[in-house]
Formats: structure tokens, sequence, C-alpha cells
């Protein structure tokens, strides 16, 4: 249109998008619209990197289209879950093939947990007396961070799953005091 790169808002491109959607008289499908505001979202992103304007007003819109591609839909993706074969299947093979990570696996399976939040855990997080372990913090991009829900949670400590982490709490004990650390 007719605006400065430096005068557009959130409000614009949300009126954008309701006009392409509600308004016209052929509406545009979600992908349509993703990929024609892909490249303005690419041009605000070099604005910003040149100093021309503060933010990219783009930067927010996957949700903005997540809705609308929900409402354009009769019907939601199948996701496709594991079997329980198939997950005794991944542990069996973690166990014997990685077990260095088998404890990370049988976590992420047990518990739900994001990788994020797996990786966030301290010790001090598990209590194996009330069978639980609290979610506080999640490792993303290499920093510490709230989980994506920016609450705490707990989740339940299966027996399977206390016996797995009480060996590897076990192992890296010996680990340090066999290193001479405390």
């Amino acid at each position: 249109g007719s605006l400065r790169i430096d005068e557009i808002e959130d409000r614009h491109l949300l009126a954008f998008v309701h006009a392409k959607t509600q308004e016209a008289d052929r509406a545009l499908k979600a992908s349509t619209l993703r990929n024609i505001l892909s490249v303005l979202r690419r041009v605000l992103s070099l604005a910003v990197e040149r100093g021309e304007i503060q933010r990219n007003p783009c930067a927010r819109l996957s949700r903005v289209l997540g809705k609308i591609e929900r409402h354009q839909s009769n019907e939601v993706r199948q996701v496709s879950a594991w079997s329980r074969a198939e997950v005794a299947t991944l542990l069996e093979v973690a166990a014997k093939q990685e077990p260095v990570l088998y404890p990370l696996v049988a976590f992420l399976f047990f518990t739900g947990a994001r990788r994020g939040e797996a990786l966030g855990l301290r010790w001090e997080d598990i209590n194996f007396d009330e069978d639980r372990i609290d979610i506080r913090r999640a490792l993303v991009r290499g920093r510490l961070a709230p989980p994506k829900s920016g609450k705490a949670r707990s989740v339940v400590l299966s027996d399977g799953l206390a016996e797995v982490l009480h060996n590897l709490f076990i192992q890296r004990r010996k680990k340090v005091l066999s290193a001479g650390w405390k």
C-alpha cells in the first residue's frame, strides 16, 4: 500500500489478513497468506538489521496464520503416536546401543516432557520420596529459561523411571567420588 516501511504496524498486518480471509469474495488460503507474509517478514527483518525500524511487526504472525488455518479446515490432522511396541523397541535399542542416552530417552517417553525441559533438569528437581519430578526450567538455545508455558509443573515419577534415574544418580555419584570431587 501507501505506507512507508517504518509506518507498518501489527494492526495493518492484521487488517490485511482479515481483508484477505473474511472480506474477500474468495478468501485466500492460510498457506497462500503464509507465503505472502514470509516475503514481507524477510524484508522487515532486513530493515531491523539495518536499523531502519525497531522491531519486525511480522515476527508473531505465525499464531494468527495458525488460527486461520484451523478455522479454514474441516478437520484436524491425525497425529501419529508411538505404539507400546515401538516405544519398547526404541528403549531396548537405546539401552543396548546408546546406554548414555537411555535415561534421557526413557525420561522423555515416561513423562511426556519436552527435550529442553529434560535437558534443564537438575538432581534436586527429582523427588524420589514423593515420586515426582518438578519441571522448572528448560534449556533453550544453550540457555536456561522458564518452561514454554511459563509455569513450573510436576510430573509423576513412575517406578520404572525412578529405577533408571536412581541407577544414573549412583553411576554419576561414583564417578564424582572417584575423581575426588564432592
